[in-house]
């Protein structure tokens, strides 16, 4: 197991939803830069004619690893693509941390995140993967919950899970 996000993992989940065999009524059109995608756009498919859906932009750091995927919809009314969130990936040594900022339609401002989770190799076939949520009270984020996800070994998946009460 690896924990970290390239662009060849963005390209293979492109591809896996473009060419699957399951229709969900969405089309999808990749934007590449060398051999980096850098903006999916997912047409609605279920009228006579395709309609814009969703926008989605990634960005990349010197390393080829995903840093920021940005999520816009698009408005019919004013037709016009309108931030709706973006996922920011932090790497460590060990792994990394999602976080997703909401976006603000008042303030024109992605807000800071309410949840990140935390995915650290703790040796080489185990991986933590650990959720946290905002906590006003506290002013910094309060772990709520923590799960070991071991690699298939024989073919057997093993995970464990731990709910963090307060």
């Amino acid at each position: 197991m690896e924990a970290i996000i390239t662009a060849a993992t963005v390209a293979t989940m492109f591809f896996n939803v473009a060419n699957s065999s399951v229709k969900n009524g969405f089309n999808y059109n990749a934007t590449l830069e060398g051999d980096k995608i850098v903006a999916v756009n997912v047409y609605d498919a279920s009228s006579k004619y395709l309609q814009n859906k969703m926008q989605y932009s990634y960005s990349y750091d010197e390393n080829s690893r995903l840093v920021k995927k940005t999520a816009q919809k698009f408005n019919t009314v004013t037709n016009k693509w309108e931030n709706a969130y973006e996922l920011v990936y932090t790497y460590s040594e060990n792994g990394y941390t999602l976080s997703r900022n909401n976006w603000n339609a008042k303030t024109q401002e992605f807000e800071n995140a309410k949840q990140m989770m935390a995915y650290q190799m703790v040796n080489k076939d185990v991986m933590a993967v650990s959720t946290y949520k905002w906590d006003d009270a506290t002013n910094d984020f309060a772990q709520t919950e923590n799960i070991l996800v071991m690699s298939p070994q024989q073919e057997v998946l093993y995970s464990l899970s731990e709910n963090i009460e307060k």
